[in-house]
C-alpha cells in the first residue's frame, strides 16, 4: 500500500513476542489481536462523536484536542487467566 516511506527503518520485532508462524495459540493470539482492534475502533468512533458535538456547538475551531498513546496493545493481554 506504501503506507511507509521505504527509506524509514521498521522497528525489529518484540524479542517477547515470536513470529506468528512459531505461536503456539494462534485463535487466542489473533483474538488478542481482535480485542485490540475493536478498543481502536471504539476510540475511533468516540473522538468522531466528540468532534460532531464540537462542530455542532461552534466550538471546532476554538478546542484543542490531543490524543496520546503508547502505540501498542494491553501487556494484561499476554497471558490466559484461569479460573
Amino acid at each position: 500500500m506504501k503506507l511507509l516511506d521505504e527509506k524509514w527503518a521498521i522497528s525489529p520485532r518484540d524479542e517477547d513476542a515470536p513470529p506468528w508462524q512459531d505461536v503456539q495459540d494462534k485463535d487466542w493470539e489473533a483474538m488478542k489481536m481482535a480485542v485490540y482492534a475493536a478498543q481502536v475502533d471504539r476510540m475511533d468512533q468516540g473522538v468522531a462523536r466528540l468532534l460532531a458535538t464540537l462542530r455542532a456547538l461552534g466550538q471546532e475551531e476554538n478546542t484543542l484536542m490531543i490524543f496520546l498513546s503508547d502505540n501498542g496493545g494491553s501487556g494484561l493481554l499476554t497471558s490466559r487467566i484461569s479460573i
